[in-house]
């Protein structure tokens, strides 16, 4: 127990400006950074492959850079308008990715998109790929989809009660092998000589 309140309340005080202080001037994420001359995105080392009419900025490339591109083999950077644009790239022995994501595409990518004569900038990835933490839902995820998958599936208009379910299901299956019925009579043809007649 404190003897003096007014001790008391002049730290409540400064501890409440020093929170404030605190909640009020957030410390900016910082994703790219220069260490020892090296380039690094989020503690992953890149190389500035190209930089046409010196378009490359840390800073600019902080503000917008976002996690998506973490993914990507290479970083391309292009100014218009005074904005940053960034878009990821894969190597182009990438065999999953779109051939449109290919940095072999990338002129393409310069031609159709880009401000004619921009400055832009190439980033190549040199150290190990980016892997996100994995959680333990990962595998419950999957064990869901298989169980959707098995469950048969419902139409939006069918109703509540079990056997308006059962009925509407027997009329649809009614109806299905009609149609396949009247398909098949429509594909049954006989081939005969020109000389037969009926």
């Amino acid at each position: 127990m404190s003897k003096n309140p007014q001790i008391k309340d002049e730290t409540t005080e400064k501890i409440n400006e020093l929170l404030d202080e605190a909640i009020s001037t957030p410390e900016p994420v910082r994703y790219v950074r220069i260490v020892d001359g090296q380039l690094m995105i989020n503690g992953v080392d890149y190389e500035v492959v190209k930089d046409h009419k010196e378009a490359f900025d840390v800073d600019k490339l902080n503000d917008c850079y976002s996690d998506i591109l973490n993914k990507y083999d290479y970083i391309v950077g292009d100014w218009g308008y005074d904005q940053l644009r960034l878009r990821g790239f894969y190597r182009d022995n990438n065999h999953q990715a779109n051939r449109d994501q290919l940095i072999s595409t990338f002129e393409d990518y310069l031609y159709e998109y880009c401000n004619f004569g921009c400055a832009y900038f190439i980033l190549k990835r040199t150290g190990a790929p980016y892997k996100p933490k994995e959680t333990g839902h990962k595998n419950t995820k999957r064990k869901n989809r298989s169980r959707r998958r098995s469950a048969p599936r419902r139409n939006s208009n069918q109703g509540t009660n079990n056997t308006k379910k059962t009925n509407s299901n027997s009329n649809n299956k009614n109806n299905h092998k009609t149609n396949n019925q009247e398909q098949r009579k429509q594909q049954k043809f006989t081939v005969r000589r020109l000389d037969e007649t009926k």
